[in-house]
């Protein structure tokens, strides 16, 4: 696919996970239902935004990887009840799904300090639920797959994890405050950085993945639809050749044909996905 020189976005889409199913994955047959544990607080003395679901795998013989899910809704809306993870939980892997602040409660960067938090809370809980404390990988959707970008190239020690999928997400701002013309997608970028957004250039910058990438980056699986009519896909391009320029972790960009921004539409989102991450965490990796 070829980069477009510019970008035209029509209005933004609000999404509510709670209306996608995970019928259209790929499952086990006969698997065990996992355990559930819902409404864990990761901050102490912390808002109702800031829990999360923990959903661990029947029969474990050993501890599992752990993947944690960030929902979209354009940073305004959605929850973690809505999460299309199942098919994820029957091939083995313990699943968190997360809320965090969203900007009718605060602007950037509370939605990736939350996150932060809840990665750092669920590595110190590893023992206690039975998942794998080195093994965690992170994936997220619109709002949800920026987040999962930017904490994937940002953060180190017990912030850091070891494989991120990057669902339709935004990885470069500034192009989209930029392509904000319409004043639907305009408002959510002025609901997320503040206004007025000329002047929030260094936090608008500070919140762009393709602007954080080290060395120390994990390996990305970039899954985007071709017709994505929200986040250009030529933005998700741009990011995995900014990640390509880092080859210490691969990178990896599928651009899914005939397919919009609701990529749970396309059942070939979760059959990559779950290959990505059996690939990434399932390997015993050294302690």
């Amino acid at each position: 696919m070829h980069p477009m020189k510019s970008l035209i976005l029509t209005p933004l889409l609000l999404i509510p996970l709670a209306s996608l199913h995970s019928a259209d994955s790929p499952t086990k047959p006969n698997a065990q239902a996992p355990s559930a544990l819902l409404d864990l607080p990761y901050v102490d003395g912390g808002k109702a935004s800031q829990r999360l679901d923990l959903f661990i795998p029947a029969a474990l013989s050993k501890p599992a990887p752990l993947l944690v899910w960030i929902h979209g809704g354009g940073w305004r809306e959605g929850d973690k009840r809505g999460h299309p993870m199942r098919a994820f939980a029957e091939h083995g892997f313990a699943i968190a799904s997360i809320n965090y602040r969203l900007t009718g409660e605060a602007v950037f960067p509370a939605q990736i300090d939350d996150v932060r938090a809840a990665l750092k809370w669920l590595r110190a809980h590893a023992i206690e639920y039975g998942y794998d404390s080195n093994r965690i990988g992170i994936i997220g959707h619109s709002a949800g797959g920026h987040l999962s970008a930017l904490l994937g190239v940002s953060s180190l020690g017990d912030q850091a994890v070891q494989a991120v999928c990057v669902l339709s997400g935004p990885c470069d701002m500034q192009a989209m405050v930029e392509a904000a013309i319409d004043p639907k997608r305009r408002t959510a970028m002025e609901f997320l950085f503040g206004t007025p957004l000329k002047d929030k250039t260094a936090l608008i910058r500070s919140a762009s993945p393709i602007t954080q990438i080290t060395r120390e980056s994990p390996p990305f699986l970039i899954l985007h639809g071709e017709q994505d009519e929200v986040v250009p896909a030529a933005l998700a391009q741009r990011f995995h050749e900014a990640l390509s320029t880092q080859p210490m972790h691969p990178s990896r960009l599928i651009v899914l044909p005939e397919t919009s921004h609701d990529i749970f539409r396309n059942p070939q989102w979760a059959s990559e996905a779950i290959k990505f991450f059996e690939a990434t965490l399932k390997p015993v990796l050294p302690r």
